[in-house]
């Protein structure tokens, strides 16, 4: 039999309209590991979550981060539900598995929701999701910027959760375009650090001191057999 709001009741994408729900990450028991209270309701056995609702696309409702493992979900934290905003529509990105393909991460369209909201205009349905953040590059431009950075710092400085900006820099690391410098600290890899020296290449070089000064001479000789006192015109910027 089919409990109200328990995790077999749950459909992903589906509207939800409950606020509270059984706790699926200890399956209503209030305990897990057995004898231990559990982390999500807190012994309780029940979750609360705003309305309206939909099941976790990113952990299929399960509220689990991996099938059978005891860490909580990094997007619904373990509830297996997420409050979503009216109207939504399947993620264009991940096509609703919250998820992209091949990834362990989240999709960051979704945030691991599976669908998205959108709002509707003249010109019709529009996505209005944030920008993106939390991506590898975000994280590898913190490193950079900063000399050396952890998984508080990448998250607080991608707008991330600390438990995904760890994800992130253990992706980077098996990239080999960070390393490890103490614990929780992480600095640029030589791989990481030749990414930053070819972009730096690529821009366009500021004119040397020198170089300008003897342009400038050559202008202002020329302004001064067509007799135009008004070199401020043609000054260089």
């Amino acid at each position: 039999m089919r409990r109200s709001g328990g995790a077999y009741s749950r459909k992903t994408g589906q509207i939800l309209r409950q606020e509270i729900y059984d706790c699926v990450f200890c399956k209503g028991t209030g305990e897990r590991p057995p004898g231990s209270k559990c982390p999500v309701c807190k012994g309780k056995g029940k979750v609360h979550t705003k309305p309206p609702a939909i099941a976790c696309a990113f952990c299929k409702g399960r509220g689990e981060d991996k099938p059978r493992m005891a860490l909580t979900c990094s997007v619904c934290r373990g509830k297996g539900v997420v409050s979503v905003q009216e109207p939504i529509k399947t993620c264009p990105t991940c096509g609703g598995r919250g998820r992209s393909i091949g990834s362990a991460l989240y999709c960051m369209t979704c945030k691991g929701k599976g669908v998205v909201t959108v709002k509707t205009g003249k010109e019709g349905d529009r996505v209005t999701v944030r920008r993106p953040g939390g991506t590898e590059w975000d994280a590898l431009e913190i490193i950079h910027e900063n000399g050396r950075a952890g998984r508080v710092e990448v998250g607080k400085g991608t707008r991330v959760s600390s438990s995904y900006a760890e994800y992130v820099l253990k992706s980077l690391l098996n990239k080999q375009l960070i390393e490890k410098e103490s614990r929780d600290i992480f600095v640029l890899s030589q791989a990481g650090k030749v990414i930053f020296e070819k972009i730096e290449a690529k821009k366009p070089k500021k004119p040397k001191v020198e170089e300008k000064k003897v342009e400038e001479k050559k202008i202002k000789e020329k302004l001064e057999k067509i007799n135009i006192e008004n070199l401020e015109e043609y000054k260089i910027s």
